[in-house]
């Protein structure tokens, strides 16, 4: 298992101030960064993945030749990564986020990460953000990019996320102002997206009405953390899920009994 942080809108965030957000990463969780690559486009108008030491990527990002990039702990030397960050801008077929990943259950690093991403968030702006979990680190980094219909949950439209964020598709990224993608145990969350309306309530009124709904506190200016406990989880999604705030909200398809012929 593995544990995911996927942070959005974040074009406010220059990529040298991520890349320092990417290092304090690596420090959070133990592990040591062995390598660095970045994306640059090829003459044919196509682009790639140039790796780097993580030196000459922070030398590059200063120089202004570098926008988005990667940077990975791999200790046992092969794919997948033991531990990944980051930092996507609008280009090369992306939309702007940072995403930070790496092995280990969410009971593991759930203490270290949501420090680590507290002083993240009170830092600098990131109206929206998500703490997840994965079978495979390669499903965590596709989570957060929306790629390879990749769901967390049965009741999950794997495709829908990726249709509504800015990028390929030109969705309107709605998940940062007026709907949320799905819920998960910690999610980050900003004034616009406590006035969501829940039938007659706020989402504010509504978390705090009833604490099976999970527990909401401020941090910094206009930005807030909900943490719902695993138990809660499934309940909170379906009864936000039904009237239409999530973004990637499907019903759990039942299964169907297939008729043996006579």
């Amino acid at each position: 298992m593995c544990t995911g942080v996927a942070l959005y809108d974040t074009s406010d965030s220059s990529p040298l101030a991520a890349f320092h957000i990417g290092k304090s990463f690596f420090a959070t969780i133990g592990m040591p960064i062995t390598g660095a690559s970045y994306y640059e486009y090829l003459s044919d108008g196509d682009h790639d993945l140039f790796e780097v030491p993580i030196e000459e990527l922070e030398e590059r990002i200063i120089n202004g030749k570098v926008t988005s990039y990667w940077i990975y702990s791999d200790l046992r030397s092969g794919l997948p990564w033991d531990a990944a960050f980051t930092y996507q801008t609008g280009e090369y077929g992306n939309f702007p986020h940072i995403g930070a990943h790496c092995d280990g259950n969410i009971e593991e690093v759930y203490g270290a990460i949501t420090d680590w991403l507290n002083k993240v968030v009170e830092q600098f702006h990131v109206p929206y953000g998500i703490v997840y979990t994965a079978e495979k680190i390669t499903a965590a980094l596709h989570y957060a990019a929306g790629e390879n219909c990749t769901s967390m949950f049965p009741f999950e439209n794997g495709f829908a996320f990726q249709k509504e964020a800015p990028g390929m598709y030109g969705g309107l990224g709605r998940y940062t102002t007026s709907m949320l993608r799905m819920v998960y145990p910690y999610n980050v969350l900003n004034g616009e997206h406590l006035q969501i309306k829940v039938v007659h309530q706020t989402l504010l009124d509504w978390i705090n009405d009833d604490k099976e709904r999970g527990v909401l506190r401020l941090l910094g200016k206009d930005r807030w953390i909900w943490e719902v406990k695993d138990e809660q989880i499934t309940a909170v999604n379906m009864a936000l899920g039904e009237i239409g705030i999530l973004v990637a909200w499907q019903p759990e398809r039942s299964k169907k009994r297939i008729r043996k012929l006579p």
